[in-house]
């Protein structure tokens, strides 16, 4: 179910097309563009993160290739969530590996790879503890134009079309990079 939380004050849309709700959703954050090269979601997650723990003073996160793998990991330990989106064992075997090019679509991203993340451990505080992570994906493809996965400190993806990530933060506040 859609959480139809607020983030820094500003609610999302109600009513609308789903591309209207996304653009809506849209209008409190700056896109910050990703590499094309197939590794575009985890990097996107990476980038939330780092402005995550610019605004938060998280101790320890997790680069690209790390969300990827901890996508995995949560994957392959939920027999349920492996059966919710039909993650086999051969797709785990490709998703673990980076893309090797922009079209190496066995390596894109998708909802199973979010939710897992969501559930994953991808950051810490400076006492190791785990942070959790709330992942909003904003997309004209979700019927509310978003979706979300998880529960704890919010990051936000935008999915900008034709399979491509990237990820938003809020106007005002210094990228992470």
């Amino acid at each position: 179910m859609v959480n139809r939380a607020t983030y820094r004050g500003v609610g999302l849309p109600e009513s609308g097309s789903s591309e209207q709700k996304s653009k809506k959703a849209l209008e409190w954050g700056d896109v910050q563009k990703t590499d094309t090269d197939g590794n575009c979601l985890f990097h996107a997650v990476s980038g939330a993160l780092r402005d995550l723990a610019t605004r938060d003073k998280l101790a320890k996160l997790k680069d690209a290739l790390e969300c990827r793998r901890e996508a995995v990991r949560v994957l392959r330990g939920s027999p349920a969530l492996r059966k919710q989106y039909g993650a086999s064992a051969p797709y785990l075997a490709e998703m673990e590996q980076t893309a090797r090019w922009s079209w190496d679509v066995e390596r894109w991203g998708s909802d199973a790879e979010i939710d897992a993340m969501s559930r994953g451990s991808l950051a810490e505080n400076e006492k190791g503890e785990r942070i959790p992570i709330k992942i909003r994906v904003i997309s004209a493809a979700y019927p509310d134009g978003f979706i979300e996965f998880g529960e704890g400190r919010l990051i936000v993806l935008f999915h900008a079309g034709r399979n491509h990530w990237e990820w938003v933060k809020p106007k005002g506040q210094p990228a992470g990079r």
